[in-house]
């Protein structure tokens, strides 16, 4: 078992090296993301979507709108609130696979190194 776990390591770690030297990127944004068009709705807004409905009247035709400042920072909330999204002007929703599983784990341990840093250098 422990066998077949190193071999699986050693061929995952040559991809890498593989992918990592190539000048092509692995993954396009035309075939790697998607934009989900969202229609104007003429009822009356849900008062979760007040403050981003108000915020896309003001901008300008495709300005950037960043929703991780509206919704809410709980990952099954913040699904159900874009989910279930509702707008006074028609929008656009662009997706695209970002990183890993690994994320939050390499996010912690740059903030303890960096916190770790930090308090080194103010004690000098």
């Amino acid at each position: 078992m422990l066998k077949k776990y190193t071999e699986y390591l050693k061929t995952t770690n040559d991809n890498m090296k593989r992918i990592h030297k190539s000048r092509n990127p692995m993954r396009e944004p035309s075939s790697n993301c998607n934009i989900h068009l969202i229609s104007k709705n003429d009822e009356e807004i849900d008062e979760r979507y007040f403050e981003l409905d108000s915020d896309l009247k003001n901008n300008e035709l495709f300005d950037f709108v960043d929703l991780n400042q509206y919704a809410p920072n709980d990952p099954i909330k913040k699904h159900n609130f874009i989910r279930d999204i509702q707008l006074s002007v028609p929008a656009g929703l662009y997706r695209y696979p970002h990183g890993s599983k690994f994320d939050i784990f390499w996010d912690e341990l740059d903030g303890y190194f960096n916190e770790h840093n930090n308090t080194v250098v103010n004690e000098r």
